[in-house]
C-alpha cells in the first residue's frame, strides 16, 4: 500500500514539474498595445494588453512597469515582448522579462 501511495505522489510531483516547465518556456511576440478593458473587453478595469494577429496577452511583470515609468514610452503603440505565458481563467498572461519598442 505504501509503495502504491509513494508511486502516486511521485507521479503527481513529476506531472507538476512538467506542467511548470512548460509554463516557463519563453516566447517572443510582437503586437499592438491596447487596453484589456476598453479595447478588448476582457477585464473589468483598465489593464495593459498586447494584441497580436493570433491572440491577446495581458502584460505583467516589473519589466512592463519599468517600461511605462515616466513619459518616455507614453505614445508607443507597438512592442515586442519576451517572457513566460500562463493562463489565468480564460486570459493569457505574458510575464515579460524583456519589452521594447517594435520596429514598424
Amino acid at each position: 500500500m505504501m509503495k502504491t501511495l509513494f508511486s502516486i505522489i511521485a507521479l503527481g510531483a513529476t506531472a507538476g514539474f512538467l506542467s511548470t516547465a512548460v509554463a516557463e518556456e519563453s516566447v517572443t511576440v510582437t503586437g499592438d498595445l491596447v487596453c484589456a478593458h476598453c479595447d478588448l473587453g476582457i477585464e473589468s478595469k483598465c489593464a495593459t494588453a498586447l494584441e497580436t494577429e493570433d491572440a491577446a496577452y495581458l502584460l505583467d511583470g516589473a519589466v512592463v512597469e519599468k517600461f511605462f515609468e515616466g513619459d518616455a514610452n507614453e505614445d508607443v503603440e507597438r512592442v515586442t515582448a519576451t517572457g513566460a505565458v500562463s493562463k489565468v481563467g480564460e486570459n493569457s498572461v505574458l510575464t515579460a522579462t524583456k519589452i521594447e519598442v517594435a520596429e514598424s
